[in-house]
């Protein structure tokens, strides 16, 4: 009996390759997919996300922060833009993390903005996988005003990876992560500097001592007042602030991975503990990277149903204070179930004596005997060779 040329052969070898071909596919594209795509979590934040001064202060500075969530950082390229008018701004990189400036600080002449690109260097054990500062700014106030924001440019910010799955200029960073820096200048007068020379008149040997008084920067009048100091009692602990809850992504469907960043600070104390609900029964604790009095904690959590979840996050500081929740909706559509077909089993009945219980004996119909069975197997086996000589490629 030639095998080739049996009917059951082909057709079971035809029904396989239709079914395992697609599956294959399907599996070796979504593989090549995920080793190309690389994950945007990094996020960069002020530490300390309000700065108040007046117009004779140029000692304020703040901390810019790198999380590099689930990748492996090795350049950053900086862009920070301002109101010009209301302040100006110079920025020190971290040399410790960022040995190597790629491309120096540029100011344009027009004002308002800066850019600047850092790398790890040669050396790439030093690629930076926790949370790590990019360096600080410090604010030069040039006229009062009410809150202003000093931003991190998404357009014009990126950050690259060394990771694996990740393209060498795939850009990282997640916008949704970015938290500006709030910027306040109060009005003041400088105080005034009074220098008093002596000159010494060589014909009268007269000593003439003129007084010279520098004019303060700002002319507006100010009534100075005395308050009398009152004694008061160590104030009552104050609970931590949550800033700021992003997420990698807001809607997809089943099952969805989302990562949670969340930004907050305590103002007399560390903040120990960051909590997220995710919003689907699921709860869970961070305390690793805590410990400072500005944090920014991260999870990565699966939603495997359908609907619209509210994530929230609060922060627990080192006295048991907690903040007010920060929330993000989470819109998730639901996978839809396959149901297997049921077999309906050929039910031949016996005879059935008076004392006997009726039973159904199923039996499956096999019309073409050995035959059917050699092209069922031989279907199975080109199947399963074609589908490794797929994955292989």
């Amino acid at each position: 009996m030639n095998i080739f040329k049996n009917k059951y052969f082909l057709l079971g070898n035809l029904a396989f390759l239709l079914i395992v071909i697609p599956v294959v596919l399907f599996f070796v594209k979504n593989q090549t997919s995920t080793r190309g795509s690389a994950a945007p979590t990094s996020t960069l934040s002020f530490i300390d996300p309000t700065v108040i001064a007046d117009q004779c202060d140029n000692s304020k500075t703040a901390r810019l922060v790198l999380n590099p969530g689930q990748n492996v950082v090795n350049r950053v390229a900086l862009a920070l833009k301002w109101d010009k008018t209301k302040f100006d701004v110079v920025f020190t990189p971290n040399k410790t993390a960022f040995s190597d400036i790629a491309k120096d600080a540029v100011y344009p002449p027009e004002g308002g903005s800066m850019t600047i690109t850092l790398t790890i260097g040669p050396d790439v054990t030093k690629a930076i996988s926790t949370t790590t500062d990019v360096g600080t700014v410090q604010i030069k106030p040039i006229a009062p005003t009410t809150k202003v924001d000093l931003e991190v440019d998404p357009v014009n910010t990126k950050i690259f990876s060394l990771s694996g799955q990740d393209g060498a200029a795939e850009n990282v960073l997640n916008p949704g992560g970015l938290v500006p820096l709030q910027v306040a200048i109060t009005a003041k007068v400088c105080t005034d500097v009074t220098v008093t020379p002596t000159v010494t008149d060589t014909q009268s040997q007269t000593s003439i001592t003129p007084t010279v008084t520098t004019q303060p920067t700002i002319t507006s009048a100010v009534t100075p007042t005395t308050t009398a100091a009152t004694p008061t009692s160590a104030a009552a602990n104050q609970s931590p602030t949550c800033l700021n809850l992003a997420s990698s992504t807001s809607s997809g469907s089943a099952p969805l991975s989302v990562t949670l960043t969340a930004t907050g600070r305590d103002t007399d104390g560390i903040v120990s503990k960051a909590t997220f609900n995710f919003g689907d029964g699921s709860q869970q604790d961070v305390t690793t990277g805590l410990g400072t009095a500005s944090v920014s904690a991260q999870l990565a959590h699966t939603y495997n149903s359908g609907g619209n979840f509210t994530s929230t996050a609060v922060f627990t500081d080192n006295s048991g204070a907690v903040s007010a929740t920060c929330s993000q909706v989470i819109a998730v559509s639901g996978a839809i179930a396959t149901i297997p077909p049921t077999a309906t089993p050929t039910v031949e009945i016996g005879s059935i004596s008076p004392t006997d219980t009726p039973t159904a004996t199923p039996t499956i119909s096999n019309p073409g005997g050995v035959s059917v069975t050699f092209g069922l197997v031989g279907g199975i086996v080109l199947a399963i060779i074609a589908g490794i000589f797929l994955l292989a490629l």
